[in-house]
């Protein structure tokens, strides 16, 4: 994997990144050293500790790169018989990524709510609504500000909840390879499609 040229990473140290987060004992240790986020990404996935990288990767990207990502995924894991209240979830997860509004990160939300919050798609909307500038009801005229760490949960949530999806341990280190190259290639500034 290529770990090259990463211009859209966040936090140049790792423990910035991870910040509050609950790591694998094993993901800890690597932070011993403290590495740059990279460094600490690259030994993540060199040890295999798959559920550690992604939810680190989905911290590091920007908030609307790291939505993007829990699309991609999202859109992946549904199946040819999805019902069509997932793919208007997703659809319009996607819109906001394109366009970015908080009326958009809305429709997204509710959607995603009125489904209920346990697939991947569903969390990419939320992911997405997270990103948003504002959570407040429109009907308010108050401003509620996400924390800065949501959207990167409810991303990596969503990569997660794609991979659990599959029937064998190989099938899912082969999702979280591709995930991650996907995810490299949005923090170079690519589509993330591959």
């Amino acid at each position: 994997m290529d770990f090259e040229g990463l211009k859209k990473i966040r936090y140049e140290r790792a423990r910035d990144t991870v910040g509050e987060m609950e790591l694998e004992a094993e993901a800890t240790s690597l932070l011993a050293d403290d590495p740059s986020t990279v460094a600490f990404l690259r030994r993540c996935v060199a040890d295999d500790l798959w559920i550690d990288a992604v939810r680190v990767m989905a911290q590091a990207l920007p908030r609307r790169e790291a939505a993007w990502w829990a699309c991609l995924n999202a859109r992946a894991s549904l199946d040819d018989d999805a019902p069509e209240q997932s793919t208007r979830i997703l659809e319009a997860a996607e819109a906001w990524v394109f366009k970015p509004s908080d009326e958009l990160g809305r429709k997204a939300f509710d959607l995603a709510e009125a489904a209920g919050f346990d697939t991947a798609e569903s969390y990419a909307a939320l992911a997405v609504f997270w990103a948003c500038d504002n959570m407040a009801p429109p009907e308010t005229e108050a401003v509620i500000e996400p924390d800065e760490t949501l959207s990167g949960v409810a991303a990596a949530a969503a990569i997660i909840l794609a991979v659990s999806k599959l029937k064998s341990p190989q099938e899912a280190t082969a999702w979280y390879e591709r995930a991650m190259m996907q995810a490299l290639d949005i923090a170079r500034g690519g589509s993330g499609r591959l």
